[in-house]
């Protein structure tokens, strides 16, 4: 139930960020070495330089009448799983939310 959440929350977050313009939403996944790596990636504008810096908090949203929540439960439900978030924007543009598992799965 909270990769579910998480994964809503992320998609949402995505789809809102690129708004009425074209754009994509991918989510992927890769295990690989005991590790679980779950993105979120979208081609919208990015997240702003103060946000990859400082990391995602509540009540801060680029977004008119967003709470700033939606996106910053995702990593506190990550740390409570045992994973962590990156935050990071791919080259030309846009947006990706990785959420890391380490020593999962099959051994």
């Amino acid at each position: 139930d909270g990769i579910r959440q998480m994964l809503l929350n992320l998609v949402l977050n995505a789809s809102q960020a690129i708004g009425d313009a074209s754009g994509h939403v991918s989510v992927m996944a890769e295990h690989e070495n005991r590790t679980l790596k779950i993105s979120v990636v979208d081609d919208g504008p990015g997240f702003p330089d103060d946000l990859i810096e400082h990391g995602i908090r509540p009540f801060v949203s680029r977004r008119d009448g967003g709470s700033g929540l939606g996106l910053s439960t995702v990593p506190r439900m990550a740390q409570a799983m045992g994973g962590k978030l990156e935050i990071t924007n791919p080259e030309p543009q846009g947006a990706r939310v990785t959420i890391c598992f380490e020593n999962c799965g099959m051994p």
